[in-house]
């Protein structure tokens, strides 16, 4: 008999620390799919608010189809030299939300910033 419960109490404590390192995979399994995600959707908007897009949506496919994605950015100050950004990225998950806020300036000369044409600093006279 003392055998047997000493078996038991073996088998439960294995099971048990088995449970806890599969449901320690699956939360970080999603913490590194979330952590890709953001980089993908920071990458995303940083070339989307330098070619003049301001904000954006969308999903991530048929490999994530519960994930999306949105964007929305906001011209900061008035400086005509380099323009600066502020980027707010939301990343929807089944399970959870993602935010984050970052800047992106963009340093191509004002006449490509402000489309080509109209007065800029650097015209000729």
């Amino acid at each position: 008999m003392a055998a047997l419960a000493i078996l038991g109490t073996a088998l439960f404590v294995l099971l048990d620390a088995h449970y806890n390192a599969m449901r320690l995979h699956d939360v970080t399994a999603e913490e590194v799919t979330l952590r890709q995600l953001v980089e993908t959707t920071v990458a995303k908007a940083e070339v989307e608010v330098l070619t003049g897009n301001l904000s954006n949506s969308g999903d991530f496919g048929q490999r994530y189809p519960d994930y999306g994605w949105t964007f929305d950015a906001a011209l900061l100050g008035e400086d005509e030299l380099i323009p600066l950004y502020t980027v707010n990225i939301n990343i929807t998950g089944p399970s959870e939300e993602r935010s984050l806020t970052f800047y992106v300036y963009n340093t191509a000369p004002p006449e490509e910033v402000s489309g080509g044409s109209g007065s800029n600093l650097f015209e000729r006279r």
